[in-house]
């Protein structure tokens, strides 16, 4: 009999250290093919973000941006969307922290549109902070639901590019209601397929009632080519919540069909009061109900 130490191997024996390492790499193997096939099997991507993510592809400028609030969906873009396009990715909250507007703030100076994504959050969700920061920063066109998800698109001051305001000094009012417009910027052009950013100034000096906006882009003959309908600040605010006698600001977008002919089109504004009976607008100063803001030219 020969004593043995432990941990010492018997004679003649060699410990087995190949099988664990070969079955851990085994294991890895299988999870790295498991997942990218689940990422691009159409069972493990919610359709009405893939849906979006086509869109995007479709429509979206090279320049263009897409930020996403849908945390738990982080995965899908990156396996589904067929554009180079720069992707941000937050949660609700996540403009509680200096960092993201930093770097919103440089995503909208660099880049003339963005598309915004959010997974099961309505429009103007108090406990979405970014899409509230974006209402006060960019110019919103148009909302839409797939399933759900909502595709939301802005236009930004990038493309407003070195336009001026407008001075202006036009009162919209009814009985009860009273509104002065004191200015307008806008592109001088814009091209089919985009979206148009106009900033509205303007002052409350009395409101009652919780009264909408509308926007349209005119042809020669009078026929909306596009438009947008929406409360102050997409709707984080009301009419009749906006403080009196101070300059406020109403950033609104037109998204332009891509197939829009070339030529000149007038922008119009105004205000209507959808609580009385058929929404009548507000009146102008001259009795008409629309305001001129300016001419847009259409390459």
């Amino acid at each position: 009999f020969s004593p043995q130490r432990d941990g010492a191997s018997s004679p003649g024996v060699t410990p087995n250290v190949k099988s664990p390492a070969l079955a851990v790499v085994a294991v890895l193997v299988v999870v790295a093919v498991w997942l990218t096939a689940a990422g691009t099997h159409p069972i493990y991507a919610a359709p009405g973000y893939r849906a979006i993510l086509d869109e995007v592809t479709m429509v979206a400028g090279d320049d263009d941006a897409l930020v996403t609030i849908a945390p738990y969906h982080y995965h899908i873009p990156m396996n589904w969307f067929g554009r180079g396009l720069p992707i941000f990715g937050y949660a609700t909250d996540s403009m509680d922290h200096a960092e993201t507007a930093a770097v919103l703030t440089a995503a909208l100076a660099d880049h003339p549109q963005i598309w915004f994504v959010t997974a099961g959050l309505p429009p103007a969700d108090p406990n979405n902070t970014v899409e509230r920061w974006l209402a006060d920063q960019a110019f919103k066109a148009d909302d839409r639901w797939f399933d759900d998800f909502r595709l939301v698109r802005y236009a930004t001051d990038r493309a407003l590019g070195d336009a001026q305001v407008r001075p202006l000094a036009e009162t919209l009012t009814n009985d009860a209601n009273r509104v002065d417009v004191t200015g307008a910027r806008l592109p001088a052009s814009a091209a089919a397929g985009t979206t148009l950013p106009v900033a509205i100034h303007f002052r409350v000096a009395e409101v009652s009632a919780p009264l909408r906006w509308f926007v349209q882009l005119l042809a020669a003959d009078g026929a909306p080519v596009a438009l947008l309908d929406t409360a102050p600040l997409d709707g984080y605010a009301s009419f009749a919540e906006l403080p009196v006698g101070v300059d406020l600001v109403e950033r609104a977008g037109l998204a332009l069909p891509p197939d829009v002919l070339s030529g000149e089109y007038r922008l119009v504004a105004g205000i209507y009061d959808p609580t009385r009976e058929g929404a009548p607008r507000l009146q102008t100063q001259g009795g008409g109900d629309v305001l001129d803001l300016g001419t847009v030219q259409i390459p």
